[in-house]
């Protein structure tokens, strides 16, 4: 681009910023960031954010970065530039201080950023949630969900997912069972990921008649089994002695899966 007179802008170095920090080069996503500002551009709150996000990001297969106060030397660097974060912004600090076992930290800073007046968005609060309910504290995450009505919003979908899937996974399944009430009492739809997290838990806790009656439903909705969950309902077709029942359902849903339908997870989490 230099060499054809062709000037990068913020977008080109954002770009290249990006691409060294989904490969965990963050000394190298420094050194472009460095040179945006000495090349005379201004570095943006896209850029800013990719940098944070590169210092948060755990990298599969290589080592993890999880350079989490560093990000966030980066994120007040730019508040103190005189940037305003945007929604983007925040969820990739509050994403990332809770996928690097910081949960504790993002709770604090998402009561920080209810004090300075942030307009806090539910996607915020269910990235919380799920940080808290992946680590085991059920007390803190009901603590945060009880209090949305006070702050004005309200839970939706992956809320309630969230919610959910932490109570079965510690196993909490009658409180599971009444959130599930819960959500559809509130105009929450059901969806796929929601069904798929009702049968997983249901199936773990040995609740057989139960985790029946959801499966029907599914197939009555037209949903399909996350291969987890096909996993999991051919061990227990096992572990149940070669159950009829459960083998009707394992027809019925491996027939969906010769059609293309069974549902691989990918392009979204259960929260």
């Amino acid at each position: 681009m230099i060499e054809q007179n062709q000037k990068p802008d913020n977008a080109t170095y954002s770009a290249l910023m990006d691409g060294y920090c989904l490969q965990g080069r963050m000394d190298e996503a420094k050194i472009v960031f460095d040179k945006m500002a000495a090349s005379g551009l201004n570095p943006d709150v896209q850029s800013h954010s990719i940098l944070i996000n590169g210092y948060m990001k755990k990298m599969k297969g290589l080592f993890s970065v999880g350079r989490y106060l560093t990000a966030i030397e980066a994120f007040d660097e730019m508040r103190a530039a005189g940037l305003k974060p945007n929604f983007h912004t925040y969820c990739v600090l509050l994403n990332g201080l809770c996928k690097n076992s910081h949960v504790e930290e993002a709770l604090q800073f998402l009561h920080k950023m209810e004090v300075d007046g942030v307009d806090c968005h539910i996607t915020m609060y269910n990235i919380v949630l799920d940080g808290l309910c992946k680590c085991g504290k059920l007390d803190s995450a009901r603590h945060l969900f009880y209090s949305l009505s006070s702050k004005g919003l309200d839970p939706n979908v992956p809320t309630y997912n969230t919610m959910i899937n932490g109570l079965f996974s510690e196993g909490f399944l009658e409180e599971a069972k009444e959130f599930i009430k819960k959500m559809e009492e509130n105009g929450c739809t059901s969806n796929l990921i929601t069904f798929n997290i009702i049968v997983q838990g249901l199936l773990k806790a040995g609740e057989f008649n139960d985790a029946v009656v959801y499966f029907d439903e599914m197939d009555r909705r037209g949903f399909s089994l996350h291969l987890s969950t096909f996993s999991l309902l051919l061990d227990s077709y096992r572990d149940r002695g070669n159950d009829p029942s459960i083998f009707k359902i394992i027809e019925k849903f491996a027939q969906k899966m010769g059609n293309g339908s069974l549902n691989n997870g990918e392009g979204g989490s259960y929260s």
